[in-house]
């Protein structure tokens, strides 16, 4: 292969991989992960299922990423938007160590028919792709359907994000076929943006992925468990990120004009 295996770093990231978040097993896995000391702990896509995006909500994550003495990035499931408040919001927040909330981040690509209407409705989306500085790099943020696209990682990276974290929910009843071809996704990305991403998937699978599209780590589906991963941080911006999205559109744009000039030189002779 032309990439070569990128070698492991010094972030050390936990993802929990865990479905039925009403359960309480999810704390469970979470205090056991703490244990290990990651730098930043992951939950799935709406593991925190709240009324609203209130200081109460914010300050109780916000405890815990302090008891935990780690970024967490929260999977957020909230029934009324900042944004709209007749709307629900899906997103992740994230807070530092010492319990500081850094922001979040609100799914862009929401799924069709699911979560947006033909006509505009369903949840609440904001225009903004932020980006969260830590004391370990530049990270950014993606949602489950999010990963499906190139725009937001190309986005985050002119930014200055330096590796990812996904929270992504991949319910067990989808079958493993659905959640194996989301997933296929994901090494995609890595190769494009040339950065480490890290998926917590609510019944897998759940991955980390290094810039060459290799998985690094992974867990098996249709369990709980938390994957361990360690990452670097990638300041480069690559190539594809710069102008190599571009070329498909240059190839079009060429086509289209070839094929006019054909249609105009037959049309000349008739």
């Amino acid at each position: 292969t032309m990439i070569p295996p990128a070698e492991p770093g010094d972030i050390r990231v936990a993802a929990i991989q865990h479905e039925d978040f009403a359960s309480g097993r999810l704390r469970q896995l979470s205090e056991q992960a703490a244990a290990g000391r990651p730098d930043f702990l992951v939950w799935p896509e709406g593991a925190a299922s709240v009324s609203d995006l209130d200081t109460a909500t914010i300050a109780g994550l916000s405890r815990l990423a302090q008891n935990w003495n780690t970024h967490l990035v929260a999977g957020a499931f909230a029934a009324s938007s900042p944004i709209s408040r007749d709307r629900p919001e899906d997103c992740a927040l994230v807070f530092d160590p010492e319990g500081e909330y850094l922001g979040r981040h609100t799914k862009q690509h929401l799924v069709p028919l699911m979560e947006k209407t033909i006509w505009g409705g369903g949840y609440a989306r904001r225009p903004a792709r932020d980006v969260f500085a830590t004391r370990h790099g530049i990270a950014g943020v993606q949602i489950c359907f999010d990963e499906n696209f190139t725009d937001l990682s190309r986005q985050q990276t002119g930014l200055g994000a330096e590796f990812f974290l996904v929270p992504s929910y991949d319910p067990a009843a989808w079958g493993d076929m659905e959640r194996l071809q989301h997933a296929s996704l994901l090494p995609l990305r890595a190769v494009e943006s040339r950065r480490w991403f890290v998926r917590a998937s609510s019944s897998g699978p759940s991955e980390a992925i290094d810039p060459a599209g290799r998985r690094s780590a992974s867990l098996p589906m249709n369990r709980d468990g938390i994957l361990t991963a360690s990452i670097t941080a990638r300041r480069n911006r690559p190539p594809y990120h710069r102008f190599g999205w571009l070329l498909p559109y240059v190839c079009l744009a060429a086509a289209s004009i070839l094929i006019g000039i054909r249609c105009r030189s037959i049309w000349c002779r008739t």
